[in-house]
């Protein structure tokens, strides 16, 4: 996997788990975030499951809807879990369910924490080939 290829999944990634956590954060089902930015449930839930890569016209729109910069949208930082790159996406969701309603600063260390152990149970390959921390 080249390095241009890795990286598109990793911002696919951050799209897919920042748009789940601001949907969260204000309550917004697909529906509503359609309603903010004109982008059909069908794409946001294809968005959201990393099936389908937002084109700059989709991530103007999302942006321009819930009212953020396309930058934001893509910031590892924005949900401290969205750092988190686990290869099983079941233990992946065990461990964003625990963090619900720490300190996003407990959620960034606790991330940290994770990443440098999955790194290290992953064998000869260097963390960062495996996951990603910014």
């Amino acid at each position: 996997m080249t390095n241009k290829v890795k990286e598109a999944a990793y911002l696919r990634h951050v799209l897919a788990v920042n748009l789940r956590f601001i949907r969260k954060n204000n309550h917004y089902t697909r529906e509503d975030v359609y309603g903010l930015t004109d982008i059909s449930v069908n794409e946001i839930g294809k968005l959201e499951r990393e099936v389908t890569s937002a084109g700059l016209d989709t991530l103007a729109a999302l942006a321009k809807g819930l009212g953020m910069g396309a930058a934001q949208l893509l910031d590892p930082h924005l949900d401290p879990t969205a750092v988190l790159l686990y290869p099983d996406e079941n233990v992946m969701e065990q461990i964003r369910a625990e963090l619900i309603g720490l300190l996003p600063e407990e959620q960034k260390h606790i991330a940290v924490l994770v990443h440098i152990q999955a790194a290290h149970c992953h064998g000869n390959r260097s963390a960062s080939e495996k996951l990603r921390i910014e």
